[in-house]
Protein backbone atom coordinates (compact mmCIF):
# COMPACT_ATOMS: atom_id res chain seq x y z
CA UNK A 1 0.00 0.00 0.00
CA UNK A 2 1.22 3.47 -0.92
CA UNK A 3 0.10 6.70 0.74
CA UNK A 4 -0.73 9.46 -1.73
CA UNK A 5 -1.20 12.97 -0.37
CA UNK A 6 -3.41 15.20 -2.52
CA UNK A 7 -2.76 18.92 -2.06
CA UNK A 8 -5.80 20.79 -3.31
CA UNK A 9 -7.35 24.25 -3.18
CA UNK A 10 -7.83 27.17 -5.55
CA UNK A 11 -5.45 28.41 -8.24
CA UNK A 12 -3.32 31.26 -6.84
CA UNK A 13 -4.44 30.15 -3.40
CA UNK A 14 -1.22 28.66 -2.00
CA UNK A 15 -1.13 25.07 -3.30
CA UNK A 16 2.41 25.54 -4.63
CA UNK A 17 4.10 26.67 -1.36
CA UNK A 18 2.33 23.90 0.56
CA UNK A 19 3.60 21.36 -1.96
CA UNK A 20 7.11 22.69 -1.33
CA UNK A 21 6.64 22.27 2.42
CA UNK A 22 5.62 18.64 1.88
CA UNK A 23 8.67 18.04 -0.31
CA UNK A 24 10.92 19.50 2.39
CA UNK A 25 9.27 17.26 4.97
CA UNK A 26 10.27 14.25 2.88
CA UNK A 27 7.14 13.65 0.78
CA UNK A 28 8.30 13.69 -2.86
CA UNK A 29 6.17 15.01 -5.67
CA UNK A 30 4.30 12.26 -7.47
CA UNK A 31 6.04 13.17 -10.75
CA UNK A 32 9.43 12.63 -9.13
CA UNK A 33 8.41 9.45 -7.31
CA UNK A 34 7.16 8.00 -10.61
CA UNK A 35 10.28 9.10 -12.53
CA UNK A 36 8.26 11.41 -14.78
CA UNK A 37 8.92 14.94 -16.07
CA UNK A 38 7.78 17.89 -13.92
CA UNK A 39 4.12 18.93 -14.25
CA UNK A 40 3.07 15.56 -15.68
CA UNK A 41 0.22 15.36 -13.15
CA UNK A 42 -1.05 18.80 -14.17
CA UNK A 43 -0.89 17.84 -17.85
CA UNK A 44 -2.85 14.65 -17.19
CA UNK A 45 -5.49 16.69 -15.41
CA UNK A 46 -5.65 19.13 -18.32
CA UNK A 47 -6.14 16.19 -20.69
CA UNK A 48 -8.90 14.91 -18.42
CA UNK A 49 -10.61 18.30 -18.47
CA UNK A 50 -10.35 18.47 -22.26
CA UNK A 51 -12.06 15.10 -22.70
CA UNK A 52 -14.81 16.28 -20.35
CA UNK A 53 -15.27 19.45 -22.40
CA UNK A 54 -14.52 21.49 -19.30
CA UNK A 55 -11.65 23.28 -17.59
CA UNK A 56 -10.63 24.70 -14.24
CA UNK A 57 -12.22 28.03 -15.18
CA UNK A 58 -15.57 26.45 -16.11
CA UNK A 59 -18.25 28.09 -13.98
CA UNK A 60 -20.44 24.98 -14.22
CA UNK A 61 -19.94 21.82 -12.20
CA UNK A 62 -19.33 18.41 -13.77
CA UNK A 63 -22.12 15.87 -14.03
CA UNK A 64 -22.65 13.40 -11.19
CA UNK A 65 -20.51 10.27 -11.63
CA UNK A 66 -18.48 11.83 -14.45
CA UNK A 67 -15.36 9.84 -13.51
CA UNK A 68 -17.03 6.57 -14.62
CA UNK A 69 -17.23 7.70 -18.26
CA UNK A 70 -15.69 4.96 -20.49
CA UNK A 71 -14.29 7.66 -22.79
CA UNK A 72 -11.72 8.35 -20.05
CA UNK A 73 -10.16 4.87 -20.32
CA UNK A 74 -6.92 6.11 -21.89
CA UNK A 75 -6.34 8.48 -18.99
CA UNK A 76 -7.16 5.67 -16.55
CA UNK A 77 -4.21 3.78 -18.00
CA UNK A 78 -1.98 6.84 -17.56
CA UNK A 79 -3.04 7.35 -13.95
CA UNK A 80 -2.63 3.66 -13.11
CA UNK A 81 0.86 3.81 -14.62
CA UNK A 82 1.81 6.86 -12.55
CA UNK A 83 0.52 5.32 -9.33
CA UNK A 84 2.22 2.02 -10.08
CA UNK A 85 5.60 3.62 -10.80
CA UNK A 86 5.39 5.61 -7.56
CA UNK A 87 4.37 2.60 -5.51
CA UNK A 88 7.86 1.83 -4.22
CA UNK A 89 8.21 5.31 -2.69
CA UNK A 90 5.83 4.51 0.17
CA UNK A 91 4.46 8.05 0.15
CA UNK A 92 4.16 10.75 -2.53
CA UNK A 93 2.23 13.98 -3.07
CA UNK A 94 0.10 15.09 -6.01
CA UNK A 95 -0.32 18.85 -5.75
CA UNK A 96 -2.63 20.53 -8.22
CA UNK A 97 -5.63 22.88 -7.72
CA UNK A 98 -7.40 20.96 -10.51
CA UNK A 99 -7.66 18.01 -8.13
CA UNK A 100 -10.20 19.98 -6.11
CA UNK A 101 -12.61 19.03 -8.88
CA UNK A 102 -10.93 15.99 -10.46
CA UNK A 103 -9.94 14.08 -7.31
CA UNK A 104 -12.76 11.49 -7.66
CA UNK A 105 -11.05 10.12 -10.77
CA UNK A 106 -7.73 9.68 -8.97
CA UNK A 107 -9.35 8.42 -5.75
CA UNK A 108 -11.19 5.74 -7.73
CA UNK A 109 -7.92 4.48 -9.21
CA UNK A 110 -6.21 4.54 -5.79
CA UNK A 111 -9.08 2.57 -4.23
CA UNK A 112 -8.78 -0.12 -6.91
CA UNK A 113 -5.07 -0.46 -6.10
CA UNK A 114 -5.62 -0.50 -2.33
CA UNK A 115 -3.68 2.74 -1.79
CA UNK A 116 -4.46 5.24 0.97
CA UNK A 117 -5.28 8.84 0.06
CA UNK A 118 -4.60 11.67 2.49
CA UNK A 119 -5.58 15.24 1.69
CA UNK A 120 -4.43 18.79 2.38
CA UNK A 121 -7.04 21.45 1.62
CA UNK A 122 -5.18 24.73 1.28
CA UNK A 123 -7.53 27.45 2.49
CA UNK A 124 -7.03 30.85 0.90
CA UNK A 125 -9.23 33.90 1.34
CA UNK A 126 -11.54 34.38 -1.68
CA UNK A 127 -10.72 38.05 -1.99
CA UNK A 128 -6.98 37.42 -2.03
CA UNK A 129 -7.48 35.03 -4.95
CA UNK A 130 -9.87 37.42 -6.70
CA UNK A 131 -7.36 40.24 -6.30
CA UNK A 132 -4.54 38.14 -7.78
CA UNK A 133 -6.67 37.03 -10.74
CA UNK A 134 -7.90 40.57 -11.40
CA UNK A 135 -4.37 41.97 -11.26
CA UNK A 136 -2.80 39.35 -13.51
CA UNK A 137 -5.63 38.53 -15.91
CA UNK A 138 -8.35 41.14 -15.50
CA UNK A 139 -10.83 38.53 -14.25
CA UNK A 140 -14.03 40.00 -12.88
CA UNK A 141 -14.18 39.72 -9.10
CA UNK A 142 -17.60 38.06 -9.13
CA UNK A 143 -16.39 35.32 -11.49
CA UNK A 144 -13.13 34.76 -9.61
CA UNK A 145 -14.92 34.41 -6.29
CA UNK A 146 -17.39 31.95 -7.82
CA UNK A 147 -14.49 29.83 -9.08
CA UNK A 148 -12.92 29.95 -5.59
CA UNK A 149 -16.23 28.87 -4.08
CA UNK A 150 -16.63 26.01 -6.53
CA UNK A 151 -13.10 24.72 -5.93
CA UNK A 152 -13.32 24.92 -2.13
CA UNK A 153 -16.76 23.36 -1.76
CA UNK A 154 -15.91 20.47 -4.05
CA UNK A 155 -12.47 20.03 -2.44
CA UNK A 156 -14.20 19.60 0.90
CA UNK A 157 -16.86 17.27 -0.50
CA UNK A 158 -14.62 14.91 -2.49
CA UNK A 159 -12.13 14.50 0.37
CA UNK A 160 -14.64 13.44 3.03
CA UNK A 161 -13.71 10.13 4.60
CA UNK A 162 -9.99 10.57 3.93
CA UNK A 163 -7.49 11.60 6.56
CA UNK A 164 -7.11 15.32 5.88
CA UNK A 165 -5.80 18.66 7.05
CA UNK A 166 -7.33 22.06 6.35
CA UNK A 167 -4.39 24.44 6.26
CA UNK A 168 -4.89 28.23 5.95
CA UNK A 169 -2.18 29.37 3.57
CA UNK A 170 -1.38 32.37 5.76
CA UNK A 171 -0.11 29.87 8.36
CA UNK A 172 2.62 28.91 5.90
CA UNK A 173 3.59 32.53 5.36
CA UNK A 174 3.54 33.60 9.03
CA UNK A 175 4.31 30.41 11.01
CA UNK A 176 6.20 28.20 8.59
CA UNK A 177 7.71 25.70 11.04
CA UNK A 178 4.46 25.25 12.96
CA UNK A 179 2.54 24.79 9.70
CA UNK A 180 5.03 22.12 8.58
CA UNK A 181 4.67 20.27 11.87
CA UNK A 182 0.87 20.49 11.65
CA UNK A 183 1.03 18.90 8.20
CA UNK A 184 3.23 16.03 9.34
CA UNK A 185 1.10 15.41 12.42
CA UNK A 186 -2.23 15.72 10.62
CA UNK A 187 -1.18 13.46 7.74
CA UNK A 188 0.52 11.00 10.12
CA UNK A 189 4.02 10.70 8.73
CA UNK A 190 7.48 11.29 10.19
CA UNK A 191 9.18 14.37 8.73
CA UNK A 192 12.69 14.19 7.31
CA UNK A 193 15.32 14.82 10.02
CA UNK A 194 16.69 17.89 8.21
CA UNK A 195 13.33 19.51 7.50
CA UNK A 196 13.85 22.63 9.64
CA UNK A 197 17.19 23.39 8.01
CA UNK A 198 15.74 22.73 4.55
CA UNK A 199 12.73 24.94 5.23
CA UNK A 200 15.04 27.76 6.27
CA UNK A 201 17.40 27.39 3.33
CA UNK A 202 15.03 26.48 0.49
CA UNK A 203 11.56 27.80 1.25
CA UNK A 204 11.71 30.62 3.77
CA UNK A 205 13.43 33.06 1.35
CA UNK A 206 10.59 32.62 -1.17
CA UNK A 207 7.98 33.57 1.45
CA UNK A 208 9.49 36.91 2.47
CA UNK A 209 6.92 38.84 0.42
CA UNK A 210 3.55 38.32 2.18
CA UNK A 211 0.30 38.11 0.31
CA UNK A 212 -2.20 40.94 0.41
CA UNK A 213 -4.06 40.80 3.73
CA UNK A 214 -7.56 39.38 3.79
CA UNK A 215 -10.37 41.64 4.96
CA UNK A 216 -10.61 41.96 8.71
CA UNK A 217 -12.75 39.28 10.34
CA UNK A 218 -15.09 41.96 11.66
CA UNK A 219 -15.46 43.56 8.24
CA UNK A 220 -17.15 40.78 6.28
CA UNK A 221 -18.27 41.54 2.76
CA UNK A 222 -21.49 39.55 2.76
CA UNK A 223 -22.99 41.99 0.26
CA UNK A 224 -20.50 40.80 -2.39
CA UNK A 225 -20.75 37.04 -1.90
CA UNK A 226 -22.30 35.59 1.25
CA UNK A 227 -21.75 31.99 0.11
CA UNK A 228 -18.00 32.50 -0.26
CA UNK A 229 -17.71 34.32 3.06
CA UNK A 230 -19.70 31.66 4.94
CA UNK A 231 -17.66 28.88 3.34
CA UNK A 232 -14.43 30.56 4.32
CA UNK A 233 -15.64 31.18 7.88
CA UNK A 234 -16.75 27.56 8.36
CA UNK A 235 -13.50 26.09 7.07
CA UNK A 236 -11.29 28.58 8.90
CA UNK A 237 -13.08 27.82 12.17
CA UNK A 238 -12.67 24.07 11.61
CA UNK A 239 -8.95 24.54 10.91
CA UNK A 240 -8.47 26.68 14.02
CA UNK A 241 -10.13 24.08 16.24
CA UNK A 242 -8.61 21.07 14.42
CA UNK A 243 -12.09 19.72 13.74
CA UNK A 244 -13.98 18.57 10.68
CA UNK A 245 -16.18 21.33 9.21
CA UNK A 246 -19.94 20.88 9.59
CA UNK A 247 -20.92 18.76 6.55
CA UNK A 248 -24.61 19.71 6.56
CA UNK A 249 -23.81 23.43 6.47
CA UNK A 250 -21.33 22.98 3.62
CA UNK A 251 -23.81 20.77 1.73
CA UNK A 252 -26.36 23.59 1.98
CA UNK A 253 -23.81 26.08 0.66
CA UNK A 254 -22.90 23.79 -2.23
CA UNK A 255 -26.58 23.32 -3.09
CA UNK A 256 -27.01 27.09 -3.16
CA UNK A 257 -23.96 27.44 -5.40
CA UNK A 258 -25.28 24.81 -7.83
CA UNK A 259 -28.64 26.58 -7.96
CA UNK A 260 -27.15 29.90 -8.98
CA UNK A 261 -24.08 28.86 -11.01
CA UNK A 262 -25.82 29.05 -14.39
CA UNK A 263 -26.12 32.79 -13.88
CA UNK A 264 -22.39 33.11 -14.49
CA UNK A 265 -22.66 31.81 -18.05
CA UNK A 266 -25.61 33.23 -20.01
CA UNK A 267 -25.51 30.39 -22.54
CA UNK A 268 -27.05 26.95 -22.44
CA UNK A 269 -25.00 24.30 -20.65
CA UNK A 270 -24.05 22.44 -23.84
CA UNK A 271 -22.98 25.67 -25.51
CA UNK A 272 -20.86 26.65 -22.54
CA UNK A 273 -19.16 23.28 -22.58
CA UNK A 274 -18.58 23.48 -26.33
CA UNK A 275 -17.07 26.97 -26.22
CA UNK A 276 -15.71 26.67 -22.68
CA UNK A 277 -13.86 29.96 -22.87
CA UNK A 278 -16.90 32.16 -23.28
CA UNK A 279 -15.69 34.51 -20.51
CA UNK A 280 -12.12 33.30 -20.37
CA UNK A 281 -9.33 33.40 -17.92
CA UNK A 282 -6.40 33.36 -20.41
CA UNK A 283 -4.20 30.27 -20.68
CA UNK A 284 -1.85 30.76 -17.80
CA UNK A 285 1.25 29.59 -16.09
CA UNK A 286 -0.25 28.97 -12.69
CA UNK A 287 1.52 28.49 -9.39
CA UNK A 288 1.91 24.76 -9.96
CA UNK A 289 4.15 25.46 -12.96
CA UNK A 290 1.75 24.14 -15.59
CA UNK A 291 0.78 26.20 -18.62
CA UNK A 292 -2.67 24.70 -18.93
CA UNK A 293 -1.59 23.04 -22.18
CA UNK A 294 -1.93 19.41 -23.23
CA UNK A 295 -0.06 17.79 -26.13
CA UNK A 296 0.65 14.43 -27.66
CA UNK A 297 3.80 14.07 -25.56
CA UNK A 298 1.61 12.44 -22.92
CA UNK A 299 0.74 9.61 -25.29
CA UNK A 300 4.43 9.21 -26.08
CA UNK A 301 5.28 9.23 -22.40
CA UNK A 302 2.83 6.44 -21.60
CA UNK A 303 3.11 4.46 -24.83
CA UNK A 304 3.28 0.77 -24.04
CA UNK A 305 1.73 1.19 -20.58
Amino acid sequence: MTVFCLTIGMHFGGVWPVSQVLDTLGVPALDDAAGLPPATIQRINEALYMLLGSGWDDSLSLDEGWWRDPELDEIRVWVDTVLGRAGDSGIAAASDPRLSILAPFWLDRMARRGDEPRVVIVLSHPFQVAGAMAYRYGTQERRAIHLWLKHMLWAERVSRGARRVILPVDRVRTHLYQAAEELARGLAFDPAPSYRHDLEQKLLPTLKCPAAPAPDADDKVYGIDPLAQQTYDLMLDAAARDLEPAPAALDDLRAAMLTRQHGFDPLLVDEVRALRRFDPVPDLEDETGSHGETDNDLRSLFRGS
